[in-house]
């Protein structure tokens, strides 16, 4: 995992920005190469969480990476150097190469507000942010869904899904998460599953004793 990270950061430094949904799991599900079945319990179960140093890199980083997003987009310049891998890019839905992406709301924007940042429990310095973007006359344009990766003082994005007013089908729901949102729900629910089929055994074997 260690050379994926230390390769993907490569990656973006080699580009020029010197400067919710099945598809953000299956993005990051291709970054993290599996990895995520590895994190300890204690990432799953609340034991381990973010540090407040980390959370306040996470949101400078958030925040210069998506206004890089928005230079590069507002000019009409390829997104491509700004991503991690293809296909990572996507609209209510609809998910596209980043290198041909055309982002409909970039000449509109007045102006952003961000709304959430989830850092990943996991010290390998992945969160999600997420911006609301507004037109000049105060309207709701829709709003950007990033997963980014730590990198050269800013972040690369590993996923960015834009999501028009009422597309919230499309979405994941904003939750503390270890590699992606949605693991530690999974992580429980199969946890309680196994419990289930512990005490099931326990109880046949201690019927068939009653006999």
């Amino acid at each position: 995992m260690r050379k994926l990270v230390i390769g993907m950061l490569a990656l973006l430094g080699s580009g020029s920005a010197s400067g919710q949904s099945s598809f953000m799991a299956d993005v990051i599900g291709q970054a993290a190469a599996g990895y995520s079945g590895g994190e300890p319990d204690s990432c799953f179960d609340g034991r381990q969480r973010p540090k407040p140093e980390g959370i306040a890199s996470a949101s400078v980083r958030a925040d210069k990476a998506f206004g890089e997003y928005r230079t590069f987009a507002a000019t009409k310049a390829s997104l491509k150097p700004l991503f991690y891998g293809k296909k990572n890019w996507d609209f209510d839905g609809a998910v596209q190469d980043a290198a041909a992406a055309t982002d409909p709301w970039a000449d509109r924007i007045s102006r952003v507000e961000r709304v959430n940042l989830t850092v990943a429990n996991t010290a390998r310095s992945w969160f999600r942010g997420i911006w609301n973007a507004y037109a000049a006359d105060g309207s709701l344009l829709g709003s950007y869904d990033a997963m980014m990766q730590a990198g050269r003082g800013s972040a690369g994005f590993i996923s960015l899904a834009l999501r028009s007013p009422g597309s919230a089908a499309h979405s994941e729901p904003v939750v503390p998460f270890c590699s992606r949102p949605g693991d530690i729900e999974r992580w429980k629910e199969a946890r309680a599953k196994r419990e289930a089929e512990k005490a099931a055994k326990r109880a046949a074997k201690e019927a068939g004793f009653a006999r």
